[in-house]
Formats: C-alpha cells, sequence, structure tokens
C-alpha cells in the first residue's frame, strides 16, 4: 500500500507539491500565533519593568515582607518566614534571589552619655539591624559582630543623623531602660542610604540574641525581609502562576500586623488580560488567511481527486472496494500532512521572528530576537491543524470512491449545478455579513463610536468576499453567454472555440476563479487594515501633538515680589508673579529646527459668557504666520484650510476661534463678545469662528477618582491671538512648537542631557510614533497583515501557475486536433489568450473590486479597536504600491502561464497528439 501512495504522490507530485505547500503554510500560521502571543507579550513585560527602574531608579524585581507584632516571635511566625525566604521563596516564584536582607529595628531608647564625655547628654533614637548593609561606610569601620569589654556594642550612624546629634565617632552611650546594662559606642558613619534619622545600626547577630530574643521582643516594632529576586527570569506564560503566588504571600500571616508587597505587581497584575486581547486581535487577523488557505487546499485535493477519476474508476471495476480506495487517500494525505507538521512547525517560527522584526506593514526593522518557546498548547493545535486538513482533503474522496466506469462516463455527459449553488450559499454568506456589518454600524452610532470591536466582524469581511467570489462565480456564465450573443457571428474560429470552451466548461474553472477572487481581495484588504491602523495612529499622534516637536521650559521667576502664603507643602504664593522668558533663538536658530513659534497653552481656564461660565476650557495663543508654518492639522477637517482661520486672527487683535461644543452647548455664535481667565489674568475676544478640530486640541479627557472610577469629561476651545494676550497682561509661560527636517532634534536632546536646560514639557514626535509601534497590539498586527499579504502572494502563485500548467496539459489532444484542422499557432496562441482573459481578467478585476468594498464597508468598524480615544475621523487608507505589488505578482504569473503554454503548442507534435487521442 505504501509503494502504492508514494507511486500516486510521484505520479501527481506538482499538486501534491502545492498541496504540501498549503498544509505547511497554514500549520505555520496556526502555530505562530501563540507563539507570538507569548513572546511578544513577554519583551513588552520585560520593558516595563526596565522603565520601572529607569524611571523611578528602583529595583522592580523587589519583594517586601513586613512583621509589626510583638508577638510575632512568641507565635513562630518570625521563624516561619525567615525559613520561607531563605528556601522556599525563590521556588516559589521561579527566579533567583539575587539578594536577601532582614532588617530588624526596635523602639526609640534613651541613650545617656557616659564617661569621657565634656557633658553628659541625653539622646533618643532605636536600633536597627540589618544582613546586608546598603550603604557605604566613608569614616570609622562598620558595626562590629562581638560585645565588647563592659557589655560595650559598636554602632554607625547615617551622616545626617552623625550632624543632626552632634555625634562624633568614639561617642558611648549608656542604654537606658535596658535591664542588661548594655551601652552602644559610635564606630562609623555611612551615607548612601535613606531613611536612617535618628537611628543606630547594629550587627543583626547581635540584634536578635539581645534585643529580638524571645524575652525582649517587645521591643522590636518592625522586622522586615527585603528580597531582591531576578526579575529577567519571571515568564508571562506564568502570570496566572505568579499571581497566585504573590496571593498566597499575601495571606501568609493571618493577621493586620503582617504585610507585604511587590514591586512588578502592578506592572503584572493587567497582563494576563493584555495577552488574551493580542492573542484574540492575531485570532480574527488571521482568519481570513485561514479561510483562504483552506479553501486552497481543498481545490488542490479536489482537483487530483478529479484527475484521479479515471483511475478511481479502474481500480472499482477491478474490485477495489470504497474503504480500500478511501484508505488509498486517507495514507497519501496524512503522510503529506506529517511531513507538512514537521517542517511547519519550525517555519512558525520563522514566521514569530518575521513578526518581531515588523516596523510597520511590508517594514522590517531591526530588533532584538524574540524569545521564542514552542509551548504545548501551540504543538497541540498544530497537530490538530494537521488532522483537520486530513479531514478536508480525505472526505471528498468519499463521493469520488462510487464512481464506476460507466458513472464517470455518464458524469461527462450531464453536468450538475454544485450544491453550493443549490443551497443559495452566496446569497446566505453576503445575507449573513451585511447583517452584521448594520448591526455593528448601529450599535456604534448609537454608542458615539465607543463600542469594542467585535471579533466576529472580522469573520464576516471574510464571509463576505467568499459570498462575493462564490456570487460572482454564479453569475460568470449568464454575462459570458450575454457577451456572447452580442460579438458571436463576428467572432473568428479562435475566439468562437475560447467562448465555447468557457461556456461549456464542466466546472473546474469555478474554483481557480473563486480562488483568484479571495487572494485578491484578501491581500487588499489586508493591505487596507494595515494602512488605515497606521495613518489613524499616526494622524492621532501628530494631531494631539500639534507639530513636530514641543517643549516647554521651566520659567524662572521673580522671587523678589512679596509672600503672601506657604502652603504644607511649601509652595510660595506671590502678590504678583514676573517671569523670566528663556531664550526663544535657541529654537528658531537650532540646526536641525525648519520653523519654531510660541504657543501658549492653558487647559484649566475659565471663560465667562453672558451669566454662564464655562470651566475646563483650553486657551491657546498662536502666532498666526509662525503657526500656520509649523502645525500640523490633517486635510478635509475644515470648512476651509485652516490658514484661512490664521488669517482671521491676524486681521483683528480681539478675534478668538472657538471649539464646536463650546457654540453649540452655550449658543455662541459669531460676533459674540466672550470674557476669558487664564493664570490669573483676563481677557476679552469676539467670537470671529467656529472650528471642529484644531492642532494639540482634544475635546475629552479621561479623569480617574480616588475609588478608581474613570469619567470621560469634555473641553471646549478658544484659540487667540498671542500678540494681544502679551500686550494685555504681559509675557507669560509658553510652549515652543517646532518643525523640524523629519528627524528627532537631537541638539534639543544634547541641550537636556547638559543640564543646561529643565523642560517641564518635551515631547517628540518621532520618538511617540517609535513608541506606538512597539506597543504589541499594533506590532502584532502590522506584521500579521504583513506575513498574510506575503502567504497570499506565495498561494496565489502556486495555485494559479499550477493549476492552469495541469489544465493546459490535459488539453494536449485538443489543441492537436485544433492544429490539425488548419489553425496556426498564432491562432491558438490567441485563443488561450482569450480564455485568459474571460476567467483570470475578469477573476482578477472582480477581486480588486471585492476587495475595495470590503474595505470601504468593514475597515472603519475594525478601526474602532485602534483609535480608542481618538479624536479625528477615521480615514480608509490604502497604499497604491501595495495594489501594484498584487497586480505585478499576478501579471507575472500571466505571462509565465503564457510563455508556458506558448512553449506546450509550439512543440506539439499533430501526430503524437492524434496518436494520444487514439489510445
Amino acid at each position: 500500500m505504501l509503494a502504492i501512495v508514494l507511486g500516486k504522490i510521484r505520479n501527481n507530485f506538482k499538486l501534491a507539491l502545492c498541496l504540501l505547500i498549503g498544509n505547511i503554510l497554514l500549520i505555520a500560521a496556526v502555530c505562530s500565533i501563540p507563539v507570538y502571543s507569548e513572546a511578544i507579550t513577554q519583551r513588552v513585560f520585560m520593558k516595563e519593568l526596565e522603565n520601572v527602574q529607569l524611571t523611578t531608579g528602583r529595583y522592580p524585581g523587589r519583594l517586601t515582607l513586613g512583621l509589626k507584632s510583638s508577638q510575632a516571635k512568641a507565635d513562630g511566625t518570625f521563624e516561619r518566614i525567615d525559613g520561607i525566604v531563605a528556601n522556599e521563596l525563590s521556588g516559589d516564584f521561579g527566579a533567583e534571589v539575587q539578594s536577601a536582607n532582614r532588617i530588624t529595628s526596635t523602639l526609640s531608647y534613651d541613650f545617656i552619655g557616659g564617661e569621657g564625655l565634656s557633658k553628659a547628654s541625653r539622646k533618643r533614637a532605636g536600633l536597627r539591624s540589618e544582613t546586608l548593609f546598603p550603604a557605604e561606610i566613608f569614616e570609622g569601620s562598620a558595626p562590629l559582630r562581638d560585645i565588647g569589654a563592659d557589655k560595650v556594642i559598636s554602632a554607625v550612624v547615617s551622616e545626617d543623623t552623625y550632624i543632626s546629634m552632634n555625634l562624633a565617632l568614639g561617642d558611648r552611650f549608656i542604654l537606658k531602660g535596658f535591664s542588661d546594662g548594655y551601652s552602644i559606642e559610635i564606630t562609623g558613619v555611612f551615607r548612601g542610604a535613606a531613611g536612617y534619622n535618628n537611628v543606630f545600626v547594629i550587627n543583626d547577630e547581635l540584634m536578635q540574641s539581645l534585643f529580638a530574643s524571645e524575652k525582649n521582643y517587645r521591643n522590636v516594632t518592625n522586622v522586615e525581609w527585603v528580597v531582591n529576586l531576578d526579575y529577567y527570569a519571571f515568564r508571562i506564560y506564568n502570570s496566572d502562576e505568579l499571581l497566585a503566588t504573590l496571593e498566597s504571600y499575601s495571606k501568609l500571616a493571618d493577621s493586620k500586623n503582617y504585610s507585604f508587597s511587590a514591586r512588578f505587581a502592578e506592572v503584572l497584575t493587567p497582563f494576563p488580560e493584555k495577552a488574551r486581547n493580542l492573542n484574540l486581535t492575531l485570532w480574527i487577523l488571521e482568519a481570513p488567511l485561514f479561510i483562504l488557505l483552506i479553501f486552497f487546499i481543498s481545490m488542490v485535493a479536489r482537483q487530483i481527486l478529479t484527475l484521479d477519476r479515471n483511475e478511481i474508476s479502474v481500480l472499482k471495476s477491478r474490485g477495489a472496494t470504497r474503504p480500500q480506495i478511501f484508505q488509498l487517500y486517507l495514507l497519501m494525505n496524512g503522510t503529506l500532512a506529517l511531513v507538512s507538521l514537521i517542517i511547519g512547525v519550525p517555519l512558525g517560527f520563522l514566521i514569530c521572528s518575521l513578526l518581531g522584526a515588523s516596523g510597520g506593514f511590508l517594514e522590517f526593522v531591526n530588533r532584538s530576537a524574540l524569545g521564542l518557546r514552542l509551548q504545548p498548547f501551540a504543538l497541540g493545535l498544530a497537530c490538530l491543524t494537521a488532522f483537520g486538513s486530513v479531514l478536508i482533503t480525505v472526505l471528498p474522496s468519499i463521493p469520488f470512491s462510487k464512481i464506476t466506469i460507466v458513472a464517470h462516463k455518464l458524469g461527462k455527459a450531464h453536468r450538475r449545478s454544485p450544491l453550493w449553488q443549490k443551497l443559495f450559499l452566496d446569497v446566505l454568506l453576503l445575507a449573513f455579513s451585511l447583517y452584521e456589518w448594520y448591526s455593528f454600524s448601529a450599535r456604534l452610532d448609537a454608542l458615539n463610536g465607543s463600542l469594542a470591536v467585535d471579533p466576529l466582524l472580522f469573520v464576516s469581511s471574510s464571509l463576505f468576499m467568499l459570498g462575493a467570489g462564490l456570487l460572482f462565480v454564479r453569475l460568470f456564465g449568464y454575462v459570458i453567454r450575454l457577451v456572447y450573443a452580442a460579438v458571436g457571428p463576428i467572432l473568428p474560429p479562435s475566439l468562437y472555440s475560447a467562448f465555447m470552451k468557457v461556456m461549456r466548461s464542466s466546472g473546474d474553472e469555478q474554483f481557480i476563479m473563486l480562488f483568484l477572487v479571495l487572494t485578491l481581495s484578501t491581500g487588499i484588504f489586508n493591505s487596507s487594515i494595515a494602512r488605515t491602523v497606521n495613518l489613524n495612529n499616526d494622524n492621532a499622534l501628530r494631531y494631539s501633538i500639534g507639530a513636530d516637536t514641543v517643549v516647554k521650559e521651566e520659567w524662572k521667576i521673580n522671587a523678589r515680589h512679596s509672600v503672601t502664603a506657604v502652603n504644607e507643602l511649601g509652595d510660595l504664593y506671590y502678590k504678583e508673579k514676573v517671569y523670566y522668558e528663556p531664550d526663544f533663538n535657541r529654537y528658531s536658530n537650532a540646526p536641525d529646527a525648519e520653523a519654531a513659534t510660541k504657543v501658549y497653552r492653558d487647559t484649566a481656564a475659565e471663560v465667562r459668557y453672558s451669566t454662564q461660565v464655562i470651566k475646563d476650557t483650553t486657551v491657546m495663543g498662536v502666532i498666526s504666520n509662525e503657526f500656520g508654518n509649523v502645525a500640523w492639522l490633517r486635510g478635509g477637517l475644515l470648512p476651509q484650510h485652516f490658514y484661512n482661520y490664521l488669517n482671521i486672527l491676524a486681521e483683528n487683535p480681539e478675534a478668538v476661534l472657538i471649539s464646536v461644543n463650546l457654540a453649540e452647548d452655550y449658543g455662541l455664535k459669531k460676533g459674540d463678545r466672550l470674557q476669558y481667565t487664564t493664570n490669573s489674568k483676563t481677557y476679552y475676544g469676539v467670537v470671529s469662528g467656529v472650528v471642529a478640530y484644531w492642532p494639540g486640541f482634544e475635546p475629552s479627557y479621561t479623569q480617574i477618582d480616588y475609588d478608581g472610577v474613570a469619567t470621560v469629561n469634555h473641553r471646549s476651545l478658544i484659540v487667540s491671538g498671542l500678540g494681544y494676550m502679551q500686550q494685555m497682561n504681559g509675557i507669560q509661560p509658553y510652549e515652543v512648537w517646532i518643525k523640524t527636517d523629519g528627524q528627532s532634534p537631537k541638539s534639543l536632546y544634547a541641550a537636556a542631557e547638559s543640564g543646561n536646560v529643565t523642560y517641564e514639557r518635551f515631547t517628540d514626535l518621532n520618538a511617540e510614533l517609535i513608541n506606538s509601534k512597539n506597543n504589541p497590539v499594533f506590532q502584532g498586527t502590522n506584521g500579521v497583515l504583513t506575513v498574510s499579504f506575503l502567504i497570499v502572494l506565495v498561494v496565489c502563485a502556486a495555485g494559479f501557475l499550477i493549476y492552469w500548467i495541469l489544465s493546459i496539459r490535459s488539453r494536449e489532444l485538443q489543441f492537436g486536433i485544433f492544429r490539425a484542422m488548419g489553425l496556426t499557432l498564432k491562432e491558438l496562441i490567441s485563443m488561450l489568450l482569450c480564455e485568459q482573459v474571460l476567467l483570470s481578467g475578469t477573476s482578477i478585476a472582480t477581486g480588486i473590486a471585492v476587495g475595495l468594498i470590503t474595505s470601504k464597508l468593514f475597515v472603519p468598524l475594525i478601526q474602532v479597536g485602534y483609535a480608542t480615544g481618538s479624536p479625528l475621523p477615521l480615514v480608509v487608507a490604502s497604499e497604491t504600491n501595495d495594489g501594484v505589488r498584487l497586480l505585478v505578482i499576478t501579471g507575472a504569473i500571466l505571462l509565465l502561464c503564457m510563455a508556458v503554454l506558448w512553449r506546450i503548442v509550439s512543440t506539439l507534435k499533430i501526430a503524437q497528439a492524434l496518436k494520444l487521442g487514439e489510445d
């Protein structure tokens, strides 16, 4: 049986190779999703932990366990926690303990100055000990382990304590209230550690034996175990176990006097949900590709069975049973699936590497390699996919196994409509997908764009493309007949034969036509999603920032004016603030700045109109001509170019522009006068224009209260002339908006690093764009759609080329007869070219149209899931180069097919073709 299977694979080598390619790509795509999702989430998790260390200076892998109970020594909690930290903690968290420090603190004691001092003194300080002393002893020596003569205990103090308590090395104090008559001697001073005010630090062993013993434990106020774990060992796939371990450590001691904290907990807690959302996003993004690959596999499997009908009928006539024929194809497809599994899993890892290197759609950057792991779930999915592929390819052999020689010959004479046409599957798919589109659109409008994207929407888009392709196949025959009815009488013999071949087709061409429609529409749809997501994300960032770079220096205040009050935090309140304006020339003359302008902005201004008071208003003061050269605003957002609005401000000093929500909510219109107050300064303006959008203006913001409840608040806008504002109330701290040459402003970064300039705000558009592309959802979206696009090209090329080559080779007899009847080579080629135009050309055109329609309908709804909080209306984007790539690949395949056809026909020998017919 194995020899028969290998012989069948050899006889159908080209189709078997196509089937193998389809299986490999399907298994690799399925396997790559969980592997990539875990790897990219792990990378982001590590980066967030590293950012904690960079921004706060605190080690993110730190755990702190604390005891405050004076009974802890008596009830064994101290020994229990001490043992857990020493022996169990590393295994529980799956990370090596880099350092573990036990810190014991006591009550404050009275220390009385002893002999050797010029006069008696009284000090009050607590005692503390640590197993790992973290500070640098810069004077004297570390606390000694042994007790000196006369029960003297050596201690060290911080530099601040040393100065504030007026201590000197060698000072000795009697420990008042401690019955054993011990004294403390200052032997060293340390620096580099905070939180040691009024504390004498002694050796830990002495602390445990003397002050933390069961007899004296009531004097211990707190014991802390500070543990630094190697956080690089944390794995996000163990996040649930890590969170469960954190929960168990929080409940380690059932007492209000026990405390536990982990610095990485805040970063870790949301990541399981992030991983699930990313996983879901990747699955639904891949849905169109899965449908395409499944269709490709089934198409190739059906083509193999179609070519084997003669062989199956012969086997049936010679006594082969249906189970034996089924077993034959089961072994063949099972062998191909096994080979696909062996190759597909490593290919899935290669796909993950491509996903990790994706910086945008069809863009790759040099990133560090992802930490990929072959997880059991991914391997199980790959095996399940291989099994499903076997079912897809083997089940159609059941009806074919019934074919006898008589049935095969009768089947050639009678053409039956396929089952999907009888069931009107195309109409049902279109109806379902359009209903889902309508339903989601209605819900989206009702909730004003705040609806999360529905995963079913991605599936619906794929079903829409499949339904449209099936509808095209259904109507194709009728359209060709109409065209033939119009031009048939005037057609030359070669073109007449081409029309007859297409109209009398047995239906096998329907698969390649549908396949072309699906590949092209899927490619266009995927590229449109990626381009739309990226463009709208970039536009939202550009709009919210307003310019290439926005900076605001810390302005110095003339402190000679009298102070009216000082609050508890030490903030000073002046009768009048006078600001020193920084040097603006450092920005306008910067080597990497094309233009710069001053922009005053206050997001907490107040507006008065009639008797109404409007708070939370953004006031922007701009210099019209400079602002127009620097600021960015997407075209088409305003009724006219925003330069025209800037001209209005330039014509009238008191002219102001207001936002649409301010005009609609409070009944403001052009010509109305209003008063606005910002930074305790009052201005007056005349409404001269109403705008819905303005660079840097975000009409809503989210505020989180103490209970963690998020509230969306709306903000209105007033744009005024900066010259008028400065003329009325002097210069106020402003921002500097800079237009660069497309690169990050290196000169500003250098000034900030040198410490010459201190910025309250520094926003670099290029840096923000890079950060957004490192977001796992955007990175995964671009990577998945890029790989899907490339796979579509490969599948389209392989399927189309091999199908047509085999189809043409099966018609060698017909070509020989045509040549024998007097048809020239040129006429034969024109006939084949006409067939290609009728079948492939219309399919390509339909695929492009279906892709564009699907993008127009579904991409705006899908984009909602990526544009949460974006103030700009969505636009469906497309890149001409993406369509050109598809057309170039498809055109190259068509040319290659025609070259192969020309080769076959030109080398065809009429006598051999006719002899083939006699055989």
